[in-house]
């Protein structure tokens, strides 16, 4: 069985320098206002494929720590019962339709024939126009790691 428990290390600044708090582990509930003042800088502890890690919680209070480690162990959870989801700790690369669209035509101009080739590059360039009627006030459509993965 895998180990899926996250907790929360403080660093402290004291008057003899950097300290490292006791293992919090994830309060249950609503943080009182004690708990949620912010002390120092949080890290998070866990163990992924048999290495401890400790990554800087990107937040300086305690409670987007503990919203981080929730969130990080259900993923831990989730992976150990065989499902696969994003890292939440790590940034979601994200792609415009355009660049998946040059991407790919790159990708394929050595292997297509030049019609073949053509004839992709006008189909993508009307998918990408009807994109940006359909989306209009929404900014440019873009694409997750991972989605649309015939284009990126």
């Amino acid at each position: 069985m895998a180990n899926t428990t996250v907790s929360i290390r403080e660093r402290i600044k004291t008057d003899a320098g950097w300290r490292w708090s006791k293992t919090i582990p994830i309060p249950e509930g609503k943080l009182n206002i004690a708990e949620a003042q912010p002390k120092g800088k949080f890290h998070l502890v866990y163990t992924e494929r048999g290495r401890k890690r400790e990554p800087k919680v990107n937040g300086k209070t305690f409670e987007v720590a503990v919203l981080a480690a929730r969130a990080k162990q259900r993923h831990l959870e989730d992976a150990a019962d065989g499902f696969k989801r994003p890292d939440p700790l790590q940034p979601i690369e994200r792609h415009t339709v355009a660049d998946a669209i040059e991407r790919f035509l790159r990708r394929v101009e050595v292997s297509q024939d030049p019609d073949t080739l053509k004839a992709y590059g006008q189909s993508l360039r009307q998918f990408e126009r009807w994109t940006d009627r359909k989306f209009v006030g929404c900014g440019k459509p873009l694409f997750d790691h991972g989605v649309g993965k015939g284009l990126g």
